[in-house]
């Protein structure tokens, strides 16, 4: 079965990575060692700080060190986590994605990089970063393929849950230290205090902007090097299954995903 190798194990990346593995595909996903996920129990990157396994919505990865760990994680059907990008090389997958939502072609990837190279989001131009570029911007296009050119640019702006927008997003305007005493799923009203960021710059406290439920939080100890940077979002639904889900926009994004795969697959059998 081919293999597929995922940058990013972050919310979007493990919806695809769901679906991929779901239909039977071997997957590999790669993050840092100090993920930035927020979206903690959607994500296989959680899986990393654990050095352990993690599941999501029924489906088990397994953090790994060598490529011999992958292919048992493909035997015992498991999808594999890394923190080593050069195990790449080794493992030489067929498929590669850029799941990374950077908004540049950070990775440096190119259609040389595998047989078949996708990339998420904007700036990545289908024909010379990745033969893919799937639409990550929510809308009518939102999991359009396209085969030539760039993505929709970013528009810098969360989309609409429960009516609010940049108000659900917690953000840091400090470099340092994150901590917090809140956890996800939590319930806050506005106001609350959501954490705090420690460094050079002094203490930020970061409030709440909204009433709901704490849908993402990045982990205690997690070192912020740039300001506005994500550290949670707040759900004003208040509904905690969708703690435990990816979502609709992640979902559309698998699909395509899959459906680029698959199209690939079919013309290359």
């Amino acid at each position: 079965m081919k293999v597929v190798y995922i940058y990013s194990a972050g919310e979007i990346a493990s919806g695809v990575a769901i679906y991929l593995f779901n239909a039977g595909f071997n997957v590999v996903m790669g993050d840092r060692d100090n993920p930035s996920t927020v979206r903690r129990f959607v994500s296989f990157s959680s899986a990393i700080p654990l050095r352990g396994e993690f599941t999501v919505e029924g489906v088990t990865g397994r953090f790994v060190d060598s490529v011999d760990q992958m292919r048992e994680c493909f035997t015992q059907r498991k999808i594999a986590l890394t923190i080593n990008p050069s195990l790449i090389q080794e493992l030489k997958p067929d498929i590669i994605v850029d799941a990374t939502i950077s908004k540049c072609n950070a990775l440096h990837l190119s259609t040389t990089a595998a047989p078949l190279v996708i990339g998420l989001g904007p700036e990545l131009s289908a024909g010379t970063d990745c033969h893919i570029t799937v639409e990550t911007n929510r809308g009518h296009d939102l999991g359009r393929l396209i085969f030539k050119g760039k993505a929709e640019p970013n528009t810098h702006e969360p989309g609409n849950i429960g009516g609010f927008s940049t108000e659900r997003v917690i953000r840091s305007f400090t470099r340092g230290v994150f901590m917090s005493e809140k956890h996800l799923g939590e319930f806050v009203k506005k106001g609350d205090v959501i954490g705090t960021v420690s460094g050079a710059e002094g203490v930020e406290v970061i409030n709440a902007e909204i009433d709901g439920l704490i849908r993402g939080l990045l982990i205690d100890g997690f070192e912020i090097s740039k300001q506005k940077f994500k550290i949670g979002d707040i759900d004003p639904r208040g509904d905690d299954k969708y703690l435990f889900t990816v979502t609709d926009k992640s979902r559309c994004i698998a699909g395509a995903v899959l459906n680029a795969v698959m199209q690939w697959v079919f013309q290359n059998k």
